[in-house]
């Protein structure tokens, strides 16, 4: 899938192994939803990945991203059946809650391997009567940074580490 190409495979779809290439720039965003089952998943520039289905290997090189989840307030996991590796300049986008429990991740049930690559935060204060989210102001992101979150499992260890982990606030 190339140049701002899209794919959805819904809760009950299933596909094979999907590899995507974004453009050269921020409008040409590649994007495949895995909310059912699909095989390999392997990103690069401009390409992510959404969802909270199931996948096989992933592999993020530099520019690909992964976003568990779909919408802005979702706080899914997206489950790897083998490995997840993270390549320098890469990206993962997770979610965090105002209430300091919930977050969007990652599973894999194999390795994950981290050669690098940015870990994105972005939190919302999720309103519990309605269930919209709002922007959390600069305080209440700083004591919520304050806190531990697990946006990524693996089953048979993580090995290496991300180059750094910021905050996509917009204040």
């Amino acid at each position: 899938i190339n140049n701002g190409g899209k794919v959805d495979i819904y809760s009950d779809g299933k596909a094979g192994d999907i590899a995507l290439n974004g453009g050269n720039s921020t409008t040409n965003i590649t994007r495949v939803f895995v909310g059912g089952i699909a095989g390999d998943i392997t990103l690069s520039g401009n390409a992510v990945l959404f969802g909270d289905g199931r996948v096989g290997n992933v592999m993020v090189p530099a520019g690909g991203q992964i976003f568990p989840g779909w919408l802005a307030d979702d706080f899914a996991t997206l489950t790897a059946t083998g490995n997840v590796t993270f390549d320098k300049d890469s990206f993962f986008s997770v979610l965090i809650a105002n209430d300091g429990v919930r977050s969007s991740k990652v599973t894999a049930q194999g390795q994950a391997i981290l050669n690098g690559g940015v870990v994105r935060l972005r939190s919302e204060n999720i309103d519990e009567e309605t269930g919209r989210a709002a922007i959390l102001s600069k305080e209440q992101l700083e004591k919520l940074f304050q806190k531990s979150f697990v946006v990524l499992e693996a089953k048979n260890g993580v090995t290496g580490k991300f180059d750094n982990v910021g905050q996509q606030a917009n204040y």
